[in-house]
């Protein structure tokens, strides 16, 4: 892994080369409480918070952003953030112009800022930071290819928003955030009041996967947020997430994002 060190806010700004001129991705490492000022990134930004957190204000609204967490930003979109926890560490992708360009895709559908909550979205994130870490010959091929994923399903939820999601979607995605026990199609279909197949019809529509992978793809979010506990054990972890064993976890949580819980907890320490 090639990088270059330079100083950043209040730690370190690490750029890792990946071959590709058009991308720029770096890890910002914060050795004391977070501050910035008033900014904007001149390209368009990732940002997965992998250690730690902050407070994010925007012009009309603050919230916490926790370990998980991932945000994109368009650029020229002005933010601040505030009472970052020592020894944060996030994960940046930026994108040049020209890249957009290339791949013909249309950033101004694009929100100012949004935290990403779509689990697709998310899953082929981490197989991004999977093959940043790998960084070998065919690394910049997969983390295009990983953009790419995640920008046609950023333009297909944002095509299904403005079509206006029917008020079963938000009831049905509440309730799966929510429950980490045993689900049926029957439940599902009597909190959306639909039909059973009607509703297996519709939920991809909406959830961009169907019901199993949406809710395994669900517990792996889970277990992203815990593993930056160091003081959590695998199996502490498995039985938070909704998991039946570790060993189980470690399976499914490798299948969606190409490595292991342990190698991510070990990442967080690059």
């Amino acid at each position: 892994m090639q990088s270059i060190q330079s100083k950043h806010v209040a730690g370190t700004k690490e750029f890792i080369d990946i071959g590709s001129p058009e991308l720029h991705i770096s890890i910002s490492k914060f050795s004391e409480d977070l501050s910035t000022p008033w900014h904007y990134h001149e390209k368009t930004y990732f940002t997965l918070i992998q250690k730690g957190g902050n407070v994010e204000h925007r012009k009309d609204s603050s919230f916490e952003c926790h370990p998980g967490d991932l945000f994109i930003y368009n650029s020229d979109y002005w933010h601040y953030n505030d009472k970052g926890r020592a020894g944060s560490r996030n994960f940046n992708v930026e994108i040049d112009d020209k890249w957009f360009k290339k791949y013909e895709i249309d950033r101004t559908h694009l929100s100012g800022a949004q935290l990403l909550k779509n689990i697709t979205v998310k899953a082929a994130f981490l197989k991004l930071v999977a093959e940043v870490h790998k960084n070998d010959e065919y690394s910049s091929l997969g983390i295009e290819s990983y953009l790419l994923q995640i920008f046609t399903e950023i333009l297909r939820s944002h095509n299904c928003q403005t079509r206006k999601s029917p008020g079963w979607v938000k009831k049905i995605r509440d309730y799966l955030s929510d429950h980490s026990g045993d689900i049926s199609l029957s439940t599902l279909s009597q909190i959306a009041n639909l039909h059973p197949v009607t509703l297996s019809k519709e939920f991809p529509v909406y959830f961009g996967t169907g019901f199993s992978e949406y809710i395994r793809n669900l517990k792996c979010e889970r277990v992203l947020q815990l593993l930056a506990r160091k003081s959590m054990s695998l199996q502490q972890i498995a039985n938070a997430s909704g998991f039946c064993d570790a060993g189980y976890m470690v399976k499914t949580f490798k299948k969606r994002y190409n490595l292991t819980p342990t190698e991510y907890r070990k990442s967080l320490s690059y």
